[in-house]
């Protein structure tokens, strides 16, 4: 638990805050926190990494103290004490050669730095260093060292559930034995340009669109009396004409935020800031639009989770729940609803319905449009550093004046990641020090080393990939029931799953897979079960499907030899390949069983190949493994062939 230190010492708090010292400390408590300790070591190595790179970059500034190198050199040196996991060592210099240093750790082990592990310092040994220097050094191997130092900029990381707020990690600094202050949760800094997002928000909110023209030129502004003229320019202090909503976004230009800010009113702006928990009472200052105003890391990254979860604000939880030590619960930060739960068995085939009371900022409209300018953000914008991982991601850099502090935020489908660099004592960071080479390279690695380690929290398309998001989109626009509406979502992650993932095929492939099955009895795969077309696979099928992993179920999920030649078209997944093969013609294929209660379109890059019509109902009921009724697929295609290989597939909702 040593890296997750900040997040122990902000949740005391917390608890103390609530329940008192004496109560904590003597009466027991069990407190469980949503904290993932893989994420959280993780996170808290990113941010270490991404302090070192800049602080390296500007160069080395000089031992820790000096002393005479003897046998009790190693003494009083404890105010110098590292974490562990940092795994540094405290280190004397004994000898200064042309290319390397000899050095003696504090644990009396002898080492040598060679000339190409202080190349970031740009100097040679005789004007780095001296004889009786204490240093950091990170061992390389048995006998060489490299040379390391305390970064002096320090900053923070927030990992979070877009859909609950839960906090899977958090990091407030490079070392907390150096310093308890915590970056994400204490420190009130400027956003800058990583407030937009909320600014374009609320301009969509209000007749607004992606295509709007907004005019990017000079303007001069009055801020009151006794106050000089207050004059916004944009990053590089060019100028760029009439330009979309969405590119000004992509590209953070500040001019066409404020006319965009101008229109909307700072009552409006500020009302919205106050409603997702950035700031409280700030200054009526047009500058706020830029990201003026102060806040924390934690507030912010809270904030942008309403472009992930369909519009809904949810706050930051550090602790699930809290027993006393009779293991009663005296607190559950769950506060969702869990309707008629206890009149549902767990042998049937009904599903409960989970209401939450999260607030609702904006239009689920809203937060997918948002959601897509800021993808636009990581492949055309400020944050195009991260297109190299090929990785489903939507986020925005921020940079206040004189490049003082710096953020990235951004997500991916399922996980949201803020990242803040600054100073302690405020104060320039450097030219070109921005949050695009400062914080994004932290969001970066994190993102990297942790997109694939869970399947929970892989990093999806930004579709409608929740349950409880789908049932919602379901009810609004299609008058279905919550429960109806539910139950056709369940499968829906999968289904999407099944036209995204696919390879690209020469057209010479394209055949009629229901022809080639029966001429070749090809086996199908689909639901890891493998039967060929044709009657014997018909009555294969069928037994399997009523005996599900040793389950019986019901008869309806049978189907027919009129259906099984007849039903041309199917989606089904080939096993240990990387496409997906959709035929289209009447109806799809049962055996796979994606129902929706909507209708969606289906699109190869730009090419529209279907529309998906579930207005009609199909001759087959049920599923492959859970036996309820529902409609299946009907496809009405825009080119005349039965299958095609689709190699860069995109399914949204009608």
């Amino acid at each position: 638990l040593e890296d997750a230190q900040y997040f122990i010492e902000d949740v005391r708090k917390n608890v103390i805050e609530s329940f008192t010292y004496d109560k904590v400390y003597k009466q027991g408590f069990n407190i469980n926190t949503p904290i993932n300790l893989e994420f959280q070591k993780i996170a808290t190595n990113s941010l270490r990494n991404g302090l070192i790179l800049y602080d390296q970059r500007k160069g080395w500034r000089g031992p820790l103290t000096s002393k005479i190198y003897n046998s009790n050199w190693n003494k009083d040196l404890k105010k110098f004490d590292l974490e562990k996991s940092i795994d540094w060592s405290l280190a004397i210099v004994k000898k200064i050669n042309k290319f390397s240093a000899e050095i003696e750790t504090k644990d009396k082990i002898q080492g040598i730095i060679e000339y190409k592990d202080i190349s970031w310092t740009k100097k040679e040994f005789n004007k780095l260093l001296k004889v009786g220097d204490i240093i950091y050094v990170k061992k390389i191997n048995d006998k060489n060292y490299s040379l390391k130092q305390l970064p002096k900029v320090n900053g923070g990381i927030v990992v979070m559930d877009p859909y609950t707020g839960r906090v899977l990690a958090l990091s407030g600094g490079f070392s907390f034995k150096k310093s308890e202050f915590n970056r994400a949760t204490q420190a009130l800094r400027q956003p800058g340009s990583a407030f937009k997002p909320f600014v374009y928000a609320l301009a969509l909110e209000n007749n607004y669109t992606p295509t709007s023209l907004i005019l990017d030129a000079p303007i001069v502004l009055d801020q009151g009396e006794d106050l000089k003229m207050w004059k916004p320019e944009n990053y590089g202090k060019k100028f760029y004409g009439p330009s979309t909503l969405r590119v000004g976004l992509e590209k953070s230009r500040n001019l066409m935020t404020v006319r965009i800010a101008q229109d909307l009113g700072l009552k409006k702006i500020i009302n919205f800031s106050e409603n997702l928990g950035i700031y409280d009472n700030p200054e009526e200052l047009l500058s706020i639009s830029l990201g003026s105003a102060e806040t924390t890391l934690l507030k912010l990254t809270s904030a942008y989770s309403v472009f992930v979860n369909g519009g809904k604000l949810v706050d930051p939880i550090l602790i699930d729940r809290i027993q006393d030590s009779e293991g009663k619960t005296i607190f559950n930060n769950d506060k969702r609803k869990c309707i008629n739960c206890d009149q549902i068995s767990y042998l049937g085939k009904d599903y409960p319905i989970v209401k939450d009371d999260y607030k609702k900022i904006f239009s689920p409209q809203t937060s997918y449009q948002m959601t897509s300018i800021l993808e636009g953000v990581v492949q055309r914008g400020t944050a195009k550093k991260l297109r190299d991982l090929k990785l489903n991601i939507a986020g925005k850099t921020g940079t206040t004046n004189k490049n003082t502090d710096t953020w990235f935020v951004g997500y991916t489908s399922n996980l949201l990641i803020g990242v803040y660099v600054g100073l302690d004592n405020p104060s320039p960071l450097g030219r070109y020090e921005t949050g695009s080479k400062t914080a994004l390279p932290i969001f970066k690695e994190f993102v990297e080393k942790t997109s694939f380690k869970d399947p929970r929290f892989f990093a999806r398309s930004f579709e409608i990939n929740d349950i409880k998001e789908c049932t919602s989109h379901i009810v609004e626009l299609h008058g279905k029931t919550e429960e109806e509406a539910s139950s056709g979502c369940y499968e829906i992650l999968m289904g999407l799953d099944v036209v995204r993932y696919i390879e690209d095929r020469p057209a010479d492939e394209f055949y009629d897979v229901f022809t080639k099955a029966n001429e070749e009895e090809m086996d199908i795969k689909s639901y890891g079960c493998s039967v060929p077309i044709n009657k014997d696979g018909l009555e294969e099928y069928n037994a399997l499907v009523t005996s599900y992993d040793g389950m019986p179920l019901s008869e309806g999920a049978k189907v027919t030899s009129e259906d099984w030649y007849t039903h041309k078209a199917m989606i089904h997944i080939i096993e240990d390949m990387n496409y997906a093969e959709v035929n289209f013609g009447t109806t799809i294929y049962p055996i796979t069983d994606y129902r929706f209660f909507t209708n969606i379109y289906i699109k190869d890059g730009d090419r529209l190949v279907g529309i998906v019509d579930n207005t009609q109902e199909t001759k087959f009921k049920g599923g492959t493994d859970r036996g309820h009724t529902g409609r299946g697929w009907v496809i009405n295609t825009t080119e005349n062939i039965l299958t095609i290989f689709m190699s860069n597939v995109e399914v949204g909702f009608i």
